[in-house]
């Protein structure tokens, strides 16, 4: 992404680095560590499908084209 010139996502990975890290905090249980499993793997997910397809949209207005 850097590449790219794609910078402003770094920001966007250190919050989400954060998050997930506070969010394993509260994990103290068996019963807690699958709800907290089940937050970050939306979290995640829905994170990554939103800045993918930002990542998408900047590559196609710079051109890029891999082709």
């Amino acid at each position: 992404m850097h590449d790219f010139d794609f910078d402003y996502a770094l920001h966007d990975h250190q919050k989400l680095l954060n998050h997930v890290q506070n969010m394993g905090k509260g994990c103290n249980t068996l019963t807690r560590w699958q709800d907290c499993l089940f937050e970050m793997r939306n979290d995640l997910l829905s994170w990554i499908l939103r800045e993918d397809l930002h990542f998408a949209e900047h590559l196609v207005t710079i051109g890029y084209n891999n082709s």
